[in-house]
């Protein structure tokens, strides 16, 4: 037997050493099945919302224009790429955009089986991949035209290339583990985070090992040489967004909200799935992978100290390695009955977040008001948004409206609201629509009301727009909260049926 971790004699247990049972695959068809439904289901009642209609909008750029775009942002180049591609295959229908981040999200789903089975055998898999089948945060964000489904991919399939590598020395694992690490690089920036302490882990378990460590530090420097290209944008980046507030440890309120969000739905689910999460740490021959699954769930965590990012939503990076820990943890219950019942429980537990989930908290709302819009206005008809989030939404979903950002004469949303993909002419200043409105022109006012941080001063999105629009003496409002919908006092008068019935805003495109 080959010397494995630091040159002792310990092998995988050997439950992992055994091929899946007929009954474990049947099972693991049955928990992909329902982890499709899911996501379909979700895809089809949850329009896009402002993070992925910047998404969609910015693919429609050239690729110089988008490779440019994507520099003055925040992010790498990789997902809107991919997306760009997506966009010119099959349009720009919302199930079609979003059956790419399914597509993914499902493999993401087969990879942290594949990767539960290599380190503790089929049973763990299995657990694991039911638990993110019905996770409805996994459910909602592996849906959306975003990051979160390549990322989970990526990073799940690197890990199992880096722990196959340290466990057998293969040069496919050390290729699979260069090509996923650098890919995840140019995802997400947040990916460097957890490939860094998947190298410290291993160069902890290939201590003994002098020619392992050289090779193992030379996989990582190919990686480093692969994101090279990308180094001088994320420099420039991270200057241009280096406001120290950005830049802290998480808050024990952010760190609370994110482990509720990682437990199927219900607070008082948090301490049982944490405990069980513990429990491979006090068994000898699990002791070293649980380790690894606890360090990239913990100490990824302290990318807020280095990067700008969100956390109770940019982290969930870690999610499947949550579920692998809590899985492992089921798996190691003395009671045999128990190993069977939990996961069946925690399955309900997800599915009952699942049933309560009502769609996106913005882009359900702003639907509503888009049916309003598309009911009562007319090609034509000026439609002034508070904010950009309104802006995008109806500039996608009522794209033969006019519809236009209130902002002062000369000022520009911010790249951090999405101003890199409005539009010089979308933007309309206090004159301007003053002299709409003299022509006793139909206008109509949109705000989104939500919190927003720019270089660590919160404020309220759109607060000065929505002010005004109340001072103009709107003939009539409609909440559908956080959305309001202002009707220009000037617009009953010359009020007119819509030209056709608005469509279903989660049905747009082909």
């Amino acid at each position: 037997m080959r010397p494995r971790f630091g040159g002792s004699q310990v092998s995988r247990p050997p439950a992992a050493a055994r091929p899946a049972s007929r009954t474990v695959l049947w099972l693991l068809a049955g928990v992909m099945a329902l982890a499709a439904a899911l996501r379909v289901v979700t895809a089809l009642r949850s329009p896009l919302w402002f993070d992925e209609i910047y998404v969609v909008l910015a693919a429609r750029r050239s690729l110089p224009e988008l490779l440019r775009l994507s520099a003055l942002d925040i992010h790498p180049p990789l997902v809107p790429l991919l997306r760009q591609v997506w966009q010119h295959l099959g349009g720009e229908g919302v199930l079609w955009m979003k059956s790419l981040s399914i597509a993914l999200a499902l493999g993401g789903i087969l990879a942290g089986y594949a990767l539960g089975r290599r380190m503790f055998g089929p049973r763990v898999g299995l657990i694991a991949a039911a638990l993110m089948a019905v996770d409805v945060v996994h459910v909602r964000y592996s849906q959306e035209v975003q990051f979160h489904s390549m990322l989970w991919l990526l990073l799940i399939g690197a890990v199992h290339a880096g722990w196959c590598w340290v466990e057998d020395r293969r040069g496919r694992d050390a290729a699979r583990l260069v090509a996923l690490a650098a890919l995840a690089l140019y995802t997400h920036y947040l990916a460097g985070v957890a490939l860094a302490v998947l190298l410290l882990w291993g160069l902890v378990a290939l201590r003994r090992e002098p020619a392992a460590v050289g090779r193992w530090l030379l996989a990582f420097a190919v990686v480093a040489l692969l994101f090279l290209p990308q180094a001088p944008v994320f420099l420039e980046q991270f200057r241009r967004e280096g406001s120290a507030s950005w830049f802290r440890f998480p808050r024990p309120r952010d760190l609370l909200d994110l482990w509720r969000l990682m437990s199927l739905g219900p607070r008082y689910l948090v301490p049982p799935l944490l405990a069980l999460s513990l429990l491979p740490l006090f068994r000898r021959g699990q002791r070293r992978a649980a380790s690894l699954l606890w360090a990239l769930s913990t100490l990824t965590l302290l990318a807020t100290r280095v990067l700008p990012v969100v956390v109770t939503r940019d982290l969930l990076c870690v999610l499947p390695f949550w579920h692998l820990l809590v899985a492992m943890g089921i798996a190691d219950l003395t009671v045999p009955w128990l190993v069977a019942a939990v996961p069946v429980l925690l399955v309900g537990f997800g599915l009952r977040s699942w049933l309560r989930y009502g769609g996106g908290p913005e882009g359900v709302p702003l639907a509503r008001a888009t049916v309003v819009l598309g009911e009562r206005t007319r090609p034509g008809d000026l439609v002034v948004c508070a904010e950009t989030h309104a802006l995008l939404f109806l500039r996608f979903y009522l794209p033969d409206r006019d519809s236009r950002l209130l902002m002062p004469a000369g000022s520009r949303a911010p790249y951090s609201d999405g101003g890199l993909v409005v539009e010089n002419a979308w933007y309309l200043d206090a004159g301007q629509w003053a002299a709409a409105r003299a022509r006793d022109a139909r206008w109509w006012g949109v705000r989104v009301d939500r919190a927003v941080v720019t270089r660590g001063v919160a404020r309220r999105a759109g607060s000065a727009a929505a002010a005004a629009f109340d001072a103009a003496a709107p003939a009539r409002t409609w909440d559908f909260p956080p959305v309001r919908v202002w009707e220009g006092a000037g617009a009953e008068r010359s009020a007119a049926p819509a030209a056709r019935p608005p469509a279903d805003p989660r049905r747009r495109g082909p």
